[in-house]
């Protein structure tokens, strides 16, 4: 029986596009300077597994930052299961990380339950928390629900890029310039109990007490 909720796969004749774009990409990573407090980089250097949340349009950078802080440990992304996801799967397979295919909309449940099932295999979680399709920088409910019931530490993580430009999507997706610094902010990380208990105590909800970790 066909799934209700398929999930979107690559035509094979793309891979000859989408190999010489990676290529580009890769040189252009590598060309940036990643800047992060050295207090935060033995942390992430050491911590095997996180849920990652960072916004849809700063995720650029995540192959790089993965290859420099995170190289001995696995990182999967939660991508669409749209057509634009399997592009952007097939580009992260390329850099060497996983991708499990879901959304608000598609293979909702069935994604909840493939990263709980990563995450507990020792991999960490990349989460686009206004994905895929915006208001961009706002942060959805259903995002720490997954972070949540993966039941391993949230990491809130801010990117900044100096200089830039910017594409004309939904969430303004930004590219930083060749030769360009970095700046990477692990704002906090906590379970999610955690999490949930310092909203009260300020009696904010986790939704918008996570939004305000998030920043913009």
């Amino acid at each position: 029986m066909q799934s209700q909720n398929p999930v979107n796969k690559v035509p094979f004749y793309f891979y000859f596009l989408i190999v010489p774009l990676c290529a580009i990409i890769k040189l252009w990573q590598v060309t940036l300077r990643l800047k992060m407090p050295k207090e935060q980089e033995q942390f992430a250097l050491q911590k095997d597994k996180f849920f990652i949340m960072v916004w849809h349009n700063r995720i650029f950078v995540l192959p790089q930052l993965n290859k420099i802080y995170r190289s001995i440990y696995k990182m999967a992304g939660l991508v669409s299961a749209s057509k634009d996801g399997a592009i952007l799967a097939a580009i992260f397979r390329f850099f060497g990380i996983e991708s499990v295919r879901g959304s608000s909309r598609k293979r909702k449940f069935a994604s909840i339950v493939e990263i709980a099932e990563v995450a507990q295999s020792g991999t960490s979680i990349c989460i686009t928390p206004d994905g895929p399709i915006g208001p961009k920088c706002k942060l959805k409910r259903g995002s720490l629900k997954v972070a949540e019931f993966a039941n391993i530490d949230v990491l809130f993580l801010r990117i900044k890029y100096r200089h830039y430009f910017t594409l004309p999507t939904w969430d303004k997706f930004m590219i930083p310039l060749p030769f360009s610094a970095v700046d990477l902010d692990i704002v906090k990380c906590c379970p999610y109990a955690e999490l949930a208990a310092e909203a009260a105590a300020a009696s904010l909800d986790p939704v918008d007490y996570a939004q305000n970790l998030m920043g913009e």
